[in-house]
This record gives structure tokens, sequence and C-alpha cells, in this order.
């Protein structure tokens, strides 16, 4: 919806990036960005819905979210993931974008 992605911005898997948006950042696997210079608005439930993803992996993603982003420091709370949020694989692929290009800037709920 006449979106704009900076060059070389990563954009994950099952994302989506809401109408004329500017992304910026990179935005995660799963993950809404939405607004003028793309804020992380959320997960993209119905997406994962859409992919028969069961519930409760889901409620995983939605916790491991819930704790990544708890605030600005991202190595901190990537490191205090709890190993039953570290097994499942929706997590394992947000936290491995999160960790595979350390020089690009993330798009967050704290992005400014």
């Amino acid at each position: 919806g006449n979106s704009a992605v900076q060059q070389f911005t990563r954009v994950g898997r099952a994302a989506m990036v809401g109408g004329m948006c500017g992304v910026v950042r990179d935005v995660i696997p799963f993950g809404i960005a939405h607004g003028n210079r793309s804020i992380l608005q959320g997960l993209n439930l119905i997406g994962l819905r859409r992919k028969n993803i069961p519930n409760k992996e889901i409620m995983t993603l939605s916790d491991a979210y819930k704790e990544i982003f708890k605030n600005e420091n991202l190595t901190v709370n990537l490191d205090n993931l709890s190993s039953e949020l570290k097994n499942s694989e929706l997590v394992k692929d947000v936290v491995k974008f999160l960790t595979q290009d350390k020089k690009r800037p993330i798009c967050s709920p704290f992005s400014k």
C-alpha cells in the first residue's frame, strides 16, 4: 500500500508493513511496522493464524516479544530469555534475525 523500504533494510518473514509507511529499520519476522518512520506495533497475529500456527506457539512468541522489547536494551533482553521461550521455532527465527546483522537498526516499539 504505497510503502517504501530503504535500501538494504531487512523485512522478516510473515512481517507486515502498514500502508504509506517508510521503513528505515529492520522489521522482525512476524512483526507489524506502521507509521511514518516505521514503529513496531506488535505481532502479525492474523498472519500467524492464517499460516495455521498453533495458538500455543503464538502465545509463546507473544511472551518472547514482550520480554525482548520490555525495554530498549535488546542485547540484555535476548540474553535473559528463558530456555522455554528459546526452544520455540518462531522465537528462534526472531532471535536469529536480531543477532544476525548487528550493524542495522531494528524497528522497535521505542523507535522514534
